[in-house]
This record gives structure tokens, C-alpha cells and sequence, in this order.
């Protein structure tokens, strides 16, 4: 048909151009831990030109998606449209609440990167999580504001089909960041034709959004828009952002499939900044207030991946290469006129950064102990080219940095699958990753240049105990690369390692229940910490964590799901410096995060022969215990958000309410030293700061699907 030819015209020439510029491996799409192979079938007579049969002119498109493979923890979860779509918010870190363990916040204004929680670890803004979208890396390397820094604005969440979450590091295609873990959105649309919604509420709240997937064609085929701006619920808490994504999938043959993904983002935002818990109480400003509403910020993105995924009943084959072009401003001031009284302390970042990588996996099946053993593996290169400034925002104080940064990273890794005996499954590889360093120091007059290699081995025991009831043991090692900057010349690369175990049951009927509980160790050589005063990360000693997991999902009925997850950990510090002793809690890593939800779409009647039924959702999250510097304990937080709608046929009206209970609460806390009051004298005595986080907010969402 013509749409169809138009569509492997447009990824052919996408897929030829990536290959003039250099071919090499990648990951594919979707996003998602590596499975098993397709299932064997008859040997088909291959074209010359491609390897496979080649489509009649007239076929229907066909597409073939992959779910997540057998999992490599107790606790590795998959959380399909059934689990997002209750979910309130409208960027991809919101749908982060589905996610077993995960907590997020937003303390720097709607824009900047969220700060995430993950199974006792304070990733901040990225530094501990891998995330890719779409096969696209989200973390950025060597980033000004934080290493990893992971911003999730340009995710639009009608088009996110399934998350994959792969906690601790036992996966081989794991690589940089992915401490905590690993978050591989997987993108669709699940309604064909157009689809539009409008979206209003709360402190002049606006969200439109529009998409289109042709008629015919899979879900992974579709262009949507977003478009939102808010007036924030204080002062300083403004926002607008538009973000596009699009992708095609199109089958050249009936083994070889080929996939564009294309995504453009822009936003600004203010920021109140943290204000002192004695101010508030005394009265000097607004909990909801500023001392500085000239914070902020501005980001954009623009970002393509073009992808080849070739199979055969025994092998399979992706690759695809990828650029990144990103772009950073922040504007910030935590501390006021504490060091410099004159001028003040507000300080402006930015970064530019272009990246381009390619990801590959190849997987064969290699009968070994039984016909079912596969052996696999990667090679995925990046090159990041950055330029980052960090400055006072007034008076003729110096720069802090003015540099130019190369980071180049390539990573191989082998990936093994046997069973020894019927109801015994072993996983596990190596992976290799080289990285090398230049950086240009403009304000010293140098160039530096640093390298370094980090081996990590991973292994996963996976033991049938009975009819969707298994018992696994993992261990893998992780590792973080660190801020260029930081580096001396000739410098062997010092990585952040991290050697994880984790042990557990899990159960799956494939029908009613899923559920799993597990307990995990992380023992990590060094760790970050923000420190307000430099609003950085800074390193310290080695940590230990010590936890365990649990998820829980029941759906009695097709219409009605139950979820309850949550993690307990204990985070400390093995070593002492300047800022901390040993056996100190991890500041800022709250030690209980819980999350439920339940959600009904029952069908109710039929109208005019139109089916009517009814959408219900009611959520809770809690976070407990947050360890703050100097010993003190962060305040809890407990949120209740509530969804109700109906939908009759393609028009669906759906009302959200955020925080229902309408409980003030702070979305983050921190102990440091102040001073905004220019005519005071400043005190070097730490107290405590806080952001408050939203409270109650109502939203309306009107959706036609055409």
C-alpha cells in the first residue's frame, strides 16, 4: 500500500545515512532486558538482497515485538499501560511512580531533572539510575550540575507503552550509572487514528496534547505532541515546555525490521529555591514564598536513533546508531549572601553537549547443556562532546569552571544462558567499558587527558520451585564514571564500583497474581553526596546498604488491578571524612518507601449502542525517615491522589486530584548554612532548608480519540 512503501522509504534512507556514517551495534527497540529467542519455525528461502522473504507489495504491516526475558533479579518487574495509565502527571518521571521503590521529587522547579529515589539510594538527578528511552540513553556524563543528570521532560506519557525495571547490576547490558539499577521505557500508542486531549486545573494549569498512528500500523508507529505551562502553586514556580516525539516501524522482509525514533523537547522554568524551616515559622516569608525568584532555567533536546533488527529462527540481530544534541541552564542560590554579602551567591551553569553512540546486541541459540541455552552479547560506543561554564550570577567574582570535555566510552560484553537441568536456569557474562578523557581547562590553560577500564561480571540462579514459582539468587557489579573535570593528567579513571547481591522468590500465575519478595546488599568503594553549600555532588567514603523488596499485583478481574510494592533499606557510610563518620546514615536515602495503588474500568451499560464504562483510581505514596546531615531525620511523607472518569467509547473525561488530603509536605530537605538577609550578619550554624512540595491540585483532561 502507498503508506507502507512512503514508511520504508523514510526508514531506508534513515538506516542508509546512519550507515555512511559508520556502522556499528546497538540496542533496539523495544527498551527492555534481553529474552529468549523467537520460538523455532520452518527455514524460509532468504532473498539475495536482505536475507529474509521478501513482503508482497499488498501484506499488512507486521511487526514483531518482544517482551521482557526471563529476569535477572527477584525483583525486575515490567509495568505495561494497565499500571501507567492510573498514574497522575504528564512527564515521563511521573509514570516513575508505577515503578516497585522508586520515589520522585522535584525540588529545583518544573524543568529541572527530577531527584530520584531508588531502593536506598539517592540517585539525585541520575547519578545511580541507567535510563534509556526508546533505546535512547537519558544520562548525560560528566555533567555540570551532577553526574548522570537524567532529565525526563521530554517523555510524553501517552506514548510510553512499558517501563522495564532491572534493579541492581546483574544484567550485562547494564553499563554506565547503573548502580541502583537500570529504567528502559519502552514507546507506543495504543489507539489508531488521532488522538487529541486538553488538559486543565490547578494554579493555571494548561496541557494539550495530539497524536497520530496511522491506521494498520503497530503501536511503535506514531507522532505525538505536548504542549504545557503552568503558573506553579507560589511564587517563582512558572513553567512551559513543548515536547514531539516520533517513530515508524517498518518490516524490509520477514525477518528484517527497521525502526526511526525522532525526539525534540524545549522548556523553561522557574524556581523558588530553598528557604529556611526558621524563616517560614517565624514569619519572614511565605512557605510557599521566595528570597529569589530569579532562579530557574532553560533545556532543550533534540535526539534520533535509527535501528536494524534482523532474525532468524536461531539468531538475532540488532543495531542501531543514535545522537544526542542537549542543552542547559540553570540559574540557582541556596545559601543567599552567605559568601560573598555584596553580590550575593547565585550562581549560573550551563552546558552544551552533542553525543553519538551506536548500541548492538546479537543472540544465538548454542544448544550447550539443553536445547534452550543462548549465547549473546554488545558492543556499545559513545563519544560525548561537551562544553560546560559555572559563574556568579553578579559582581566581578572569577568563573568557577570554563571547560571543554571528551569522553569516550566503549563497552562489549558477553551474556550466557544454560540450564543444567530442567528447572534450573544460570545467567550471567562479562562486560568490559574503556573510557578516555580529554578536558580542555580554560581557566587553568591546560589540557588534561585520563583513561581507564572496568571489568564486571555478573550471574543470576534461577531455581523452579513449583508452577509459576521461582527462587533466584544474583550478584553483579556496577560502576559510575566519574566527573571529568576531577581527573589529573596521565590519571587512571577512578570508577565508582559496586559489588550487589540480592536473593528472593517470585510468583507468577499469568493471570491473577504476581508478586515477588526479595533482600539485597550493595557495598559501594565510594559514593556522592549533594553539598548545598557547593551545589554539587561531593564525593565520600564507601557505603553499605543493606534491604529488601516487595511487589505485590493482583487483578480479580480483567477491569481491576491491586498494587502494593515498597522497599526497607538501611544506608550507611563505611568510612569517615570532613563531613562524616563512619557508620553515619546516607544522607538524604529515605530508608521506607511505600506505594499502592487500586484501579477499576468496569464496563457499566450501553448507550445508543455505545459502550459506556467507568475509570476509578485511587493511589498512596510514602516516604519515611529521610536522613539529613548532622545527624537530624528528615520529615515523612504521605500523599493520597485520586483519579475518577468515564469514557463512552472514544471520548473519555477523567478528572485528577493530586495530594487529596491537601497535606503540606516538603518535597526536599536539607541542613546548611545561610544567609539571605544582605544587611545581617551571616551565621556559619547549619539549619535546616526545605522546598515545599505541591498542595491539593485538581485536574480536568478531555480526550477524543478520532
Amino acid at each position: 500500500m502507498p503508506g507502507s512503501a512512503l514508511l520504508r522509504a523514510l526508514v531506508g534512507g534513515a538506516l542508509l545515512s546512519a550507515t555512511v556514517l559508520g556502522s556499528a551495534p546497538a540496542w533496539g527497540q523495544p527498551a527492555e532486558p534481553e529474552g529468549d529467542l523467537p520460538a523455532p519455525e520452518e527455514e524460509e528461502e532468504e532473498d539475495e538482497a536482505l536475507g529474509g522473504e521478501p513482503l508482497p507489495e499488498e501484506a499488512p504491516l507486521v511487526v514483531t515485538t518482544h517482551g521482557p526475558g526471563p529476569p535477572r533479579s527477584p525483583s525486575q518487574t515490567a509495568q505495561g499501560r494497565d499500571v501507567l495509565n492510573p498514574i497522575p502527571g504528564s512527564t515521563g518521571s511521573d509514570l516513575l511512580a508505577a515503578v516497585p521503590g522508586a520515589f520522585v521529587t522535584q525540588h529545583g522547579g518544573e524543568g529541572k531533572a527530577h531527584q530520584i529515589f531508588f531502593r536506598g539510594f539517592d540517585a539525585v538527578h541520575g547519578q545511580d539510575l541507567e535510563i534509556a528511552v526508546g533505546g535512547v540513553p537519558v544520562n548525560e556524563v560528566s555533567h555540570i550540575h551532577g553526574q548522570g543528570y537524567a532529565d525526563l521532560h521530554f517523555v510524553i506519557p501517552e506514548v510510553v507503552e512499558r517501563i522495564d525495571t532491572l534493579p541492581g547490576a546483574f544484567d550485562p547490558s547494564q553499563g554506565d550509572f547503573a548502580i541502583a539499577g537500570s529504567l528502559r521505557y519502552t514507546l507506543g500508542l495504543p489507539h489508531e487514528g488521532i488522538t487529541l486531549s486538553q488538559t486543565v486545573g490547578s494554579f493555571a494549569k494548561r496541557r494539550l496534547f495530539a497524536a497520530y498512528r496511522p491506521v494498520g500500523q503497530p503501536s511503535g508507529t506514531f507522532l505525538a505532541v505536548d504542549l504545557s505551562s503552568s503558573e506553579g502553586y507560589g511564587e517563582a514556580r512558572e513553567a512551559e515546555r513543548v515536547a514531539t516525539l516520533g517513530q515508524v516501524l517498518v518490516p524490509f522482509t520477514a525477518r528484517t525490521s527497521g525502526r526511526l525514533l525522532v525526539g525534540v523537547y524545549g522548556g523553561r522554568f522557574s524556581s523558588p529555591g530553598a528557604l529556611p524551616e526558621e524563616d517560614v515559622r517565624l514569619g519572614l516569608v511565605d512557605r510557599l514564598g521566595s528570597y529569589d525568584p530569579g532562579q530557574g532555567g532553560r533545556s532543550q533536546r533534540v535526539m534520533a536513533l535509527a535501528e536494524l533488527r534482523h532474525e532468524r529462527p536461531d539468531d538475532e540481530l540488532m543495531v542501531a546508531p543514535y545522537v544526542i544534541g542537549r542543552r542547559l541552564a540553570l540559574d540557582f542560590d541556596f545559601t543567599g549572601f552567605l559568601v560573598d554579602p555584596i553580590a550575593g551567591d547565585a550562581t549560573i551553569q550551563r552546558q552544551d553537549s552533542l553525543t553519538v553512540g551506536l548500541k548492538s546486541r546479537y543472540a544465538h541459540s548454542l544448544p550447550i547443556l539443553s536445547d534452550q541455552d543462548r549465547l549473546g552479547g554488545g558492543i556499545d560506543v559513545r563519544q560525548d562532546f561537551i562544553t560546560q561554564q559555572h559563574h556568579p550570577r553578579r559582581g566581578d567574582a572569577p568563573p568557577l569552571v570554563d571547560a571543554g570535555v571528551r569522553a569516550t566510552d566503549v563497552g562489549a560484553y558477553a551474556d550466557l544462558s544454560i540450564r543444567p537441568i530442567p528447572r534450573v536456569m544460570v545467567r550471567g557474562g562479562m562486560r568490559f567499558d574503556a573510557l578516555i578523557y580529554g578536558v580542555d581547562d580554560h581557566l587553568a590553560n591546560e589540557s588534561r587527558a585520563a583513561h581507564g577500564f572496568a571489568v564486571t561480571p555478573k550471574v543470576t540462579v534461577d531455581v523452579g520451585l513449583a508452577p509459576g514459582l521461582d527462587a533466584l539468587a544474583a550478584y553483579g557489579q556496577g560502576f559510575r564514571s566519574p566527573q571529568a573535570r576531577n581527573l589529573q593528567d596521565g590519571e587512571a579513571t577512578p570508577f565508582a564500583r559496586m559489588n550487589g547481591w540480592e536473593l528472593g522468590l517470585r510468583y507468577d500465575d499469568r493471570s491473577v497474581l504476581r508478586a515477588s519478595l526479595s533482600g539485597y546488599v550493595s557495598l559501594l568503594d565510594q559514593d556522592l553526596v549533594f553539598n548545598e553549600t557547593l551545589a554539587r555532588n561531593e564525593e565520600v567514603p564507601g557505603t553499605l546498604r543493606i534491604g529488601g523488596a516487595t511487589n505485590l499485583e493482583l487483578r480479580p478481574q480483567p477491569w481491576l488491578l491491586a498494587n502494593l510494592s515498597g522497599s526497607l533499606t538501611r544506608a550507611t557510610l563505611r568510612g569517615s571524612n570532613a563531613r562524616f563518620d563512619a557508620g553515619d546514615l546516607v544522607p538524604f536515602v529515605p530508608q521506607l518507601v511505600m506505594r499502592s495503588l487500586v484501579s477499576a474500568t468496569p464496563s457499566l451499560t450501553r448507550v445508543d449502542g455505545h459502550e459506556l464504562s467507568a475509570l476509578a483510581g485511587l493511589g498512596t505514596s510514602y516516604l519515611h525517615r529521610r536522613p539529613l546531615p548532622y545527624g537530624e531525620i528528615g520529615s515523612d511523607i504521605f500523599l493520597v491522589d485520586l483519579q475518577a472518569g468515564l469514557r463512552l467509547d472514544g471520548v473519555l473525561l477523567r478528572f485528577d486530584v493530586d495530594n487529596l488530603l491537601d497535606r503540606p509536605w516538603n518535597d526536599a530537605e536539607f541542613v546548611y548554612a545561610s544567609s539571605f538577609d544582605p544587611a545581617a550578619p551571616a551565621s556559619l550554624i547549619p539549619r535546616r532548608h526545605f522546598t515545599a512540595g505541591s498542595p491539593r491540585r485538581f485536574l480536568a483532561t478531555l480526550v477524543l480519540e478520532l
